[in-house]
This record gives structure tokens, C-alpha cells and sequence, in this order.
């Protein structure tokens, strides 16, 4: 506190902290009964040092044992003299009136605060500084040693400042592992540069450890994602022993999270890649998907609850191509036929999932409801991993010996899976019964129709087109299960009428999955032709780009979901919905387009309803207003006509459906949710068929739910109406200097267009808006900006993993065949220093550019080798 007035002031204080937790409490416990979590509290004051301790009198439960709480949280200060300490909140009205106030020694019953009452006088000038500290899980011996401390030491501001300080030191060492230290004339870029890489290594998880056979992947310093204000998202931090205090090499996440995190990871330990493609592989599953959290120790699935509102299970439907893309594509890159090598290699097993996929007759009879979940099978696969590990949730042979594949059998399980629910025109039929990377669009589950996936196939048969082309070997053997699968698909691929190729690709795929639910895999393997893996291949790569180039709009924008309309269990049509950003950034990824016309779409993109002005940046979908309570509900002014039965429940007073207001508009009842309620409404009372039918359309008249694609259209916050996703945001960054790199390397026309598109997307992401545009400080990225509103959710995003990459291309680090390149063609000449250098670090080498006439530097293959070993420490190269 500083008085920055001219005269001396006198003053009463009361700081501190209210509602501290004691330790011991679960947060489900806590929410759900926090009154008899307050029965429980006991807060104590350490007399001699002024500790508060706050903990349980014993553990919360409800069995007939004694269950002792011999741990606490804890807080003190240190500079205030001799302050009156309180431990509840009580007495702050008190304060507020003038009262004096009386310590506290132990409080018992209720919420415990740390709270510092004093009496302070300041010249002018003058300034008077304390700090409050908490801390978590100590016990005893911990305890003692801290009042011993305090108790001992003069100047425990000093030491907090020295420890503070080393910590400081070993995040910026961790940090600069990641390759996250630069030096340029930017500060603003290289300050965000610094906290992307700390929040990307946060998620994912830095090496702490040189990798071995048993630990190949030895990463610490990880978190499970969690965005604590969703109520679907957890943290869980495990990065120190609290026995020995040493790093734990530990990692945890959702599939999606940690393994984008270890692409960017991947720029600055390329070593690791290999590693990181055998985790995602062994983990997926028979059908073709993956559990939802990937663990050190294996992976864990999600389970129902039916007392749990966001309990769900499910299968996101873009996770098993991009993600596993993006590493293979980067693997390639810097060790170049490895993958090849690896095709035939029966390395790879199954995680046995508690999910059975029905079949699809039923998936078509009910698309939105198409898993079971096998509880006993997820009960019995816990209890035998808690004594053998993820071994036991590995699928397993009639035998009991562990299944293991090819990487290519993987790799075509995987495609055969999207295809399995392709539709010509539409997309990949997203059914079951989870979204895409926009979870914000939940209700596309059912009917939604995935462009965006069907772009990252193309990429993926492309790319996967090449590995098999240059295998060592001419044949294969995969399991014949697979190879039916194979067989069949190729031919449904080559039918015309859309309910026939939907036909013949759900029958096979439903077929596969039923052998390999109920025997496993039983019918032995079977040599398959290289030609003919190609073949199928090729015939996927042309029909895939077909349907995504009929997904182009009038407007140059392409589609990124379409619905789906069945009637009777049968293809009834495909209706298209409004642009959407997701879909811009896929068909530029997708490798569809030529030069020009993924120019067109940039083009396209900013003179669109996707364009915020305020921020220079795009909006997820463009915005809309919803309707107002009284605008909404309001049945067409013909329904009474339409509706005989209408008509007399209204005279009759029958409100069981619809109600008629005094100003004789209609409404239906204000219970109703959905379709769904109203029909359960219609069929208790008798509602014949034909009036259910005219109802229904009503309803739909009335609130248009077909076009309802989730959360997404409902909330005005995340990835709701009106705002900037910024992950999105640079996930357009990076499919533009995807393109601008493509053409650039062809001597395109449009490079220098694509260049102009890449900064002006790049600058709307904040880095150089002052706290005033932004609506936050800039050096870090955030999760959304919400129409009129400021930047909210600082660094947990996904986006600092895509703008890694993004810096990295920037500086002109490039990988292809084995070797490493710096040509900095997209890095602006503001960002040398005034000595004409920069210098940025890769894969832990100091690279310093000066400039000059040169254009960069190409390094040999061996060099490059031992560049992405991390065995150089330095390069000067002139650009």
C-alpha cells in the first residue's frame, strides 16, 4: 500500500482470505452438501507464529469406522506486526463499522477465512508491502517445520522473494527446453512466444528424462486439461512427488488436448515422434475410435451417470485423422521412409473400449442414440488394470494373448471407419453420438453430416497414398476380418445412387464390428497386394474430393457440416446449414484445392458475415440474434386452421399442448423442450397419428430445430454466438501459411497474396492490440473474445500449440526429406535488432540470424540429424 497523497494518513486494515477450504473435501462433496462440510470444519490459530490451520475434525463418511484427517491447508503472512487475526468471516461487518475487533482463536463449524486486522500510518510517499501465503496437504511434520521457520527466520519476506526467484529460474530453464526463448526487436511476439510454449508444455508435458524401452515417452510437468469454469473439464496436477519432492514423469489428458500439444512439443524434440504415433495407435480401438483420456499409464473412457447431467459417452468423430496425421506427416518429414518401413510391422494392439457401436439398422432407426455401454465389461477391465495395468484393457485373442497389428492395418481401420458413414455429397456421418472439435455443436450428433472430417480424409488418403507407394514390400498381411472390410468398402465406394453406397457401407462396417465384438479377431490373417491397398486408396482420394468440392457455396465459402434428413430409415435428403469458420480452415488443410482457389477462399472469407471488425478477426459462425421471450413460441397464425384438433382443445380449455393468450395468440405448453416432449404429450392423450403429424410440424414451424446445431446457437459465450474462437483463428493461420509454403515452393502467382492474408490473420490474434482492443493484456493467448466483450481465458487453449507452429514457419524453419531449412520469407525485417540479428532456439541450438544477401541455409541430412537429436549447440546463418 503506497500513499501517494501529500499528507500522512492513518488507517484500519483488514485483509486477507475468506472461505479457504480445509483439506479433505472433495468438490462433488463440497458441492452437493457443503453445510455438512461445514459441520466438519475446524480452524485453528497457531499462537506463536500466527498460522491459520484449517482442516476436518475427520474425513467425511458415513460408515461405521473411525476415518482420521492428519492433514491441513494453511495460510500466514509476514509483514504486519502483530495483527488481530481472525479466522471466519464474522466480524468484517463489524470492521466496517467502526467496532473494534477481537481475535480468533478457533473457530468450529463454519467456513474458515485468514484475515488480518491493523492499525497502519503512512507519510506521504510512503509505502508498506505484506504477503499472505496458503498452501495445500501438509501434515505434522510439515507443519512443525514451517512454525519453526517462521518462528526462526527475521525476514521471511526475503526468502519468499529467493524462492520465488528459483522457481522463476527452473520454469524459464523448462521453458527454454521447449525451445520457447527468443530474442528480437518484437518484444510483444517473443513475450507471447515465451507463454505459448510454458502453456502449451503445461498441457502436454516437456521431457525431464532421457527416453528408454520402458519409459519412451519420460514427460513431466503436465496437467489434465480442464478449463475450471466448464463444469465437464477437470484439473488434475501432478507434476512433484509429495514424498520426495522430486518432478514426477507423468502425463495425462483428453485425446485431443495432449496429443496437439505434442505436435507443437514435437517441433523442438522430433525424436519423440515416433513414441508419440505408437501411444495414439495403441490406444485406439477395434471399430476404429479412441477412449477420451489418454494417460502415462494407459487410457481411460468416460461412463454413464444417470445422476450426472454432463455424464455421456461417446466417440468424437475427427480425432483418429487429423491428430494422428499431423504427427505422421512431421515423423515423415524428418525421418523419411521410417513409416514405410513400418507398414507390416505387428506391433500395435486394441484398446478394448466398454462401447459396442450398434448396428446399422438401429443406427438408422435411432442415430442419435447408437452406443451401448457394457458396465460389467468397464468394471471388470478397471479391477483387472488396478492389478495388471493397461495390459488387461488391451483386446484380447480367444487364447487370452494380446491382439497386435500392423501399423498399416491401423491406418486402414481408421480410414475404413469414416468411410463407414460417408455420404456422397454430404460428408461423414457423425453418429456417434459425440461431436467434432467444436463440442459447442453437440446437437450435429444424429443428422450432422461432417465436412471437415471429410477434408482431413482427403489430406489423409493422400498422404497415406505415399507411404504405401513406397513401401519395401509388395504384400501385406492383415487380418481377414479387415481385409473383408477392405474388400467390400472398395466396391460400395463405387456405386452411384447415394441409399445404395449408405446401404453397402454401413452393412460391412456393422458386419466387421459385430465379428470383432463378439470373437475378437478369429479368422487368422490373409496377404493383401500393395496394388490393391492403393487401389482402394485411389478410388476413396477421388470420390472424397468429388463431394467436397460439391460443398462449395455461392458466396466461395465451402460448407463444414451439413444435416442429414432419413425418413422411415431411409435417405430423404442433405440440407446445408450457414458458413462456419471450421469449415474454411478444412478445405484450405484438406489438399482439394489449387493455389488459386484457396486464395478464392481467403478472399471469400473476409468479406463474409464471418468478419468481427472490432477485433479484425473471424467469428466460429456469424452472429444472430435470438428471439426475445415473447417473440419466441408463438404458433403460425394459420395453426387453428390447420388443426381440427386444435380447435376444440382450445375451446375446450384443454391446455394439455397449446394455450391461447388473451390476445388470442397461440403457444404450446411451456413444459415442452422438444419434439419429443410434445409427442410423449400427444401420445398420453390420445392424439391420433395424422394430428400428431400436422403438430410436429408446427413445432418445427414454430422453432426451426432442424436448423439447432447445440450449445453453439444458444450461448453467448466459448464457442457461442458472436464470438471469436481464437484456437480456430489460428488454426486458419495455420492452413494459410500451409498455402502460402505450397506456393511459394511452386513460384505461384499468389504467394504474395497468401502472405498478406497470413500477417493480417496474424495480427488480429492480439499480439500487438493494446489492453484496450484486446480487452486483456496480449502476452497470452485466450479462449474467445464474446461479441462487444474483452479476451476471456487466458492460456489453457489450444491455441498456443497451432501458433508455436505458426512462429516456427515464421522464422523459415522448415523439415522436409530429413532435412532442416531457414528461410525466413514470411518473418518481417522489424524484427532484427538494431545490430541487424535475431535469435531464436530449435531443438535446443542457438540459431542467429544476421542479416544480409544470403537467403538462409539448407543443412546436409546428417547434420539435420543431429540437429533434431539436439546435438548442436549453435548456428550463425546469414538471410
Amino acid at each position: 500500500m503506497e500513499n501517494f497523497g501529500g499528507q500522512t494518513v492513518s488507517l484500519e486494515l483488514l485483509d486477507g482470505l475468506q472461505n479457504i477450504m480445509p483439506c479433505g473435501v472433495p468438490s462433488a462433496l463440497q458441492q452437493a452438501s457443503s453445510n455438512l462440510v461445514n459441520a466438519y470444519k475446524q480452524t485453528q490459530l497457531e499462537p506463536h507464529t500466527g498460522m491459520g490451520l484449517f482442516c476436518l475434525s475427520a474425513i467425511i463418511i458415513d460408515r461405521a469406522e473411525p476415518s482420521e484427517a492428519l492433514r491441513t491447508n494453511v495460510a500466514w503472512q509476514t509483514g504486519l506486526d502483530n495483527p488481530i487475526h481472525l479466522l471466519s468471516s464474522t466480524q468484517i461487518s463489524a470492521f466496517r463499522k467502526g467496532q473494534p475487533l477481537t481475535e480468533e482463536t478457533l473457530v468450529k463449524g463454519e467456513s474458515g477465512a485468514y484475515l488480518l486486522g491493523t492499525n497502519m500510518t503512512l507519510a506521504a510517499g510512503e509505502e508498506k508491502s505484506w504477503t499472505i501465503v496458503a498452501d495445500v496437504m501438509k501434515d505434522q511434520t510439515d507443519i512443525v517445520a514451517l512454525r519453526e521457520e517462521l518462528l526462526k527466520e527475521k525476514d521471511m519476506k526475503a526468502i519468499l522473494g529467493k524462492d520465488q526467484e528459483e522457481a522463476t529460474v527452473r520454469l524459464v530453464q523448462l521453458v527454454a527446453k521447449a525451445d520457447g526463448i527468443q530474442v528480437t526487436a518484437d518484444e510483444a511476439r517473443t513475450a507471447r512466444h515465451f507463454s505459448n510454449t510454458m502453456f502449451n508444455i503445461m498441457r502436454g508435458g516437456i521431457p525431464l528424462a532421457e527416453a528408454t524401452t520402458d519409459n519412451p515417452l519420460p514427460l513431466g510437468f503436465s496437467r489434465r486439461h480442464g478449463d475450471p469454469t466448464r463444469p465437464w473439464n477437470k484439473f488434475n496436477i501432478n507434476t512433484t512427488d509429495p514424498v520426495t519432492g522430486k518432478p514426477v514423469l507423468d502425463y495425462e489428458g483428453n485425446w485431443r488436448d495432449i496429443f496437439q500439444n505434442w505436435e507443437a512439443l514435437a517441433v523442438s524434440y522430433p525424436s519423440l515422434l515416433s513414441a508419440m504415433i505408437d501411444k495414439f495407435l495403441s490406444c485406439s480401438t477395434a471399430d476404429g475410435y479412441n477412449p477420451y483420456r489418454v494417460t502415462k499409464a494407459g487410457f481411460d473412457w468416460e461412463t454413464e451417470d444417470p445422476s450426472d447431467p454432463w455424464s455421456y459417452i461417446g466417440y468424437w468423430g475427427d480425432h483418429q485423422i487429423i491428430y494422428l496425421l499431423r504427427l505422421m506427416e512431421a515423423e515423415e518429414a524428418h525421418t523419411p521412409g521410417c513409416l514405410a518401413k513400418r507398414l507390416d510391422k505387428a506391433e500395435y494392439p486394441f484398446a478394448n473400449v466398454p462401447y459396442r457401436i450398434k448396428s446399422y439398422k438401429e443406427i438408422l432407426q435411432t442415430p442419435k442414440d447408437t452406443l451401448c455401454f457394457d458396465a460389467p465389461l468397464s468394471d471388470k477391465l478397471k479391477k483387472e488394470m488396478a492389478v495388471n495395468g493397461v495390459e488387461a484393457a488391451l483386446l484380447k485373442r480367444a487364447d487370452g494373448t494380446t491382439v497386435r497389428v500392423s501399423l498399416l492395418e491401423k491406418i486402414l481401420v481408421s480410414l475404413l471407419a469414416k468411410l463407414a458413414n460417408y455420404i456422397p455429397d454430404g460428408g461423414i456421418w457423425m453418429n456417434t453420438q459425440r461431436p467434432e472439435w467444436n463440442d459447442a455443436n453437440n446437437a450435429l450428433v444424429g443428422g450432422g453430416l461432417s465436412v471437415v472430417t471429410l477434408c482431413y480424409l482427403h489430406r489423409a488418403l493422400k498422404f497415406y497414398s505415399d507411404i504405401v507407394a513406397a513401401a519395401p514390400i509388395t504384400e501385406f498381411a492383415i487380418s481377414n476380418e479387415v481385409s473383408t472390410w477392405l474388400a467390400d468398402t472398395h466396391v460400395a465406394l463405387g456405386l452411384t445412387d447415394t441409399q445404395a453406397v449408405m446401404d453397402a457401407l454401413g452393412k460391412t462396417a456393422a458386419a466387421y464390428r459385430q465379428k470383432v465384438y463378439e470373437h475378437s479377431f478369429s479368422e487368422g490373417t490373409v496377404n493383401v497386394q500393395r496394388a490393391d491397398v492403393l487401389a482402394f486408396l485411389a478410388v476413396a482420394l477421388k470420390t472424397v474430393a468429388k463431394s467436397i468440392r460439391r460443398n462449395r457455396r455461392s458466396d466461395g465459402l465451402y460448407h463444414a457440416y451439413n444435416i442429414m434428413e432419413l425418413s422411415q430409415g431411409r435417405f430423404a435428403g442433405i440440407r446445408r446449414l450457414p458458413e462456419m469458420l471450421e469449415g474454411q480452415v478444412a478445405v484450405l488443410s484438406s489438399g482439394v484445392l489449387t493455389d488459386a482457389e484457396a486464395l478464392a477462399v481467403l478472399d471469400a472469407l473476409r468479406a463474409s458475415k464471418l468478419w468481427r471488425e472490432d477485433q479484425q478477426s473471424y467469428m466460429l459462425y456469424p452472429n444472430k440474434v435470438l428471439p426475445g421471450f415473447l417473440e419466441k413460441n408463438c404458433l403460425p397464425a394459420d395453426a387453428l386452421e390447420r388443426s381440427p384438433l386444435l380447435q376444440t382443445m382450445v375451446a375446450e380449455g384443454d391446455k394439455r399442448l397449446v394455450s391461447k393468450d388473451v390476445c388470442g395468440d397461440l403457444h404450446f405448453n411451456g413444459t415442452f423442450r422438444n419434439a419429443f416432449d410434445l409427442l410423449t404429450a400427444m401420445n398420453g392423450a390420445g392424439v391420433p397419428a395424422a394430428e400428431q403429424e400436422k403438430l410436429l410440424q408446427l413445432f418445427e414451424e414454430t422453432f426451426n430445430h432442424k436448423a439447432f446445431t447445440g450449445r453453439s446457437g444458444t450461448f453467448y459465450a466459448y464457442e457461442g454466438l458472436g464470438s471469436i474462437y481464437w484456437h480456430m483463428v489460428s488454426k486458419l493461420l495455420v492452413a494459410t501459411q500451409e498455402c502460402y509454403f505450397q506456393a511459394l515452393d511452386a513460384n505461384a502467382p499468389e504467394t504474395e497474396a497468401f502472405a498478406k492474408h497470413y500477417h493480417a490473420i496474424l495480427e488480429g490474434t492480439g499480439i500487438h492490440k493494446t489492453s484496450g482492443e484486446y480487452g486483456a493484456f496480449a502476452t497470452d493467448a485466450y479462449s474467445h473474445t464474446p461479441w462487444e466483450k474483452g479476451a476471456r481465458q487466458p492460456g489453457m487453449t489450444g491455441q498456443v500449440k497451432e501458433d508455436i507452429l505458426c512462429r516456427f514457419g515464421e522464422l523459415g524453419v522448415r523439415v522436409r526429406d530429413g532435412k532442416v531449412s531457414f528461410h525466413p520469407t514470411l518473418l518481417k525485417d522489424n524484427e532484427f535488432l538494431p545490430n541487424g540479428t535475431l535469435s531464436f532456439t530449435y531443438c535446443g541450438a542457438k540459431i542467429t540470424y544476421h542479416k544480409g544477401e544470403s537467403n538462409g541455409m539448407m543443412l546436409s541430412e546428417a547434420d539435420s540429424a543431429h540437429l533434431f537429436a539436439r546435438q548442436l549447440n549453435e548456428l550463425d546463418i546469414i538471410v
